[in-house]
């Protein structure tokens, strides 16, 4: 997520008032063993990523380790709180720095762990993503905070004071504990790298799957829906398509052609009559009934409809019906709309 600051130098008073704690995060069920960590924003100057906690008997799977090690820490109690398993995986899922600069608590927490991302991520995070930061953490912050304190001391000054003092108190109190963090981090890279994919067992469970349960797919049309998610969402995916290390790179998802990447070279509608779609994913879930998948897919169907047209091919967009193809028909079916689309 992005970070605000604009630029001049760090007055003393910056040092003489300690930072204050911040807001715990929001722990939210998102299905059975699986919660979401919502971390609320430091002051007007910085956001925070979110974390995923997938629980199981042999231990715990986290997504993301937050922006400070402070929220980490945070995060960490809480999942204390819900079982006595350790933390064995940590996945950053990218190099900006809400996603990556709570490790060290985690590591501090649970030493065994281990620390997991794409390779040109961690590649990212050893080296450019570092400075990348290096202006808000030495001029564009300290600048920033500084001309807070400045409003803080006319305000308080004033006669009489103004009605928001509090309020930029307040902000003044989390601006300088968000500063304080990013500053004195102690940076932990991955010890675990991968190129296309990698499987997680924790035990006998493969966490990989786990977040393709119909109870997680439920749920997620109602985050999907937040302006704030999409629109974050919409500036990641574009950031790791711009920063692939590959000739090319594949998207996937209900509004990639339209709004992710509208001028992608190649853009395809994959798609299939209703009752095939069900069948398919049905099959997928053995455990579960027909009639249940069939219903959590028209359910997910019908709120993503509110948000995206993902049934129809917008301008430029190549629709492949695979009603009646299998796999492997399929996956021809979509070479050849690129090999058209490259003129090969």
């Amino acid at each position: 997520m992005r970070d605000k600051g604009l630029a001049i130098a760090l007055v003393a008073s910056l040092a003489a008032a300690p930072p204050a704690p911040h807001a715990p995060p929001q722990m939210v069920r998102v299905a059975e063993g699986i919660y979401q960590f919502i971390t609320p924003p430091y002051g007007d100057v910085g956001l925070d990523g979110n974390a995923v906690a997938i629980l199981s008997n042999d231990g715990v799977l986290v997504f993301d380790s937050n922006g400070t090690p402070a929220a980490a820490e945070a995060v960490i109690a809480q999942i204390r709180k819900l079982t006595d398993k350790p933390v064995k995986y940590l996945v950053n899922s990218h190099w900006h720095w809400d996603h990556w600069y709570g490790s060290e608590a985690y590591v501090r927490a649970f030493p065994g762990i281990h620390i997991v991302s794409q390779a040109g991520t961690r590649a990212m995070m050893a080296g450019p993503a570092l400075e990348f930061n290096r202006p808000g953490i030495e001029t564009q912050l300290p600048a920033y905070i500084a001309s807070l304190e400045k409003k803080v001391g006319d305000a308080e000054h004033a006669t009489p004071p103004p009605a928001d003092l509090p309020k930029l108190r307040a902000r003044l109190d989390d601006d300088r504990f968000f500063f304080d963090q990013k500053k004195n981090v102690r940076h932990v890279l991955p010890d675990l790298t991968y190129i296309d994919q990698m499987t997680i067992y924790l035990g006998d469970a493969d966490v990989t799957e786990t977040i393709r349960t119909p109870e997680v797919t439920a749920a997620v049309s109602a985050i999907a829906r937040v302006p704030e998610v999409r629109a974050f969402l919409t500036g990641l995916f574009r950031d790791i398509i711009q920063h692939s290390d590959r000739d090319g790179i594949v998207v996937e998802g209900r509004d990639i052609t339209t709004v992710v990447c509208p001028d992608a070279p190649v853009r395809i509608l994959l798609t299939a009559d209703e009752a095939v779609r069900m069948a398919r994913r049905s099959a997928e879930l053995a455990d579960h009934s027909a009639a249940h998948v069939g219903e959590a897919l028209r359910r997910r169907d019908a709120a993503d409809s509110r948000v995206v047209d993902f049934m129809n091919a917008a301008d430029g967009v190549t629709t492949v019906d695979s009603t009646d193809l299998d796999f492997d028909q399929t996956v021809d079916a979509v070479i050849q709309v690129v090999q058209k689309a490259a003129h090969v």
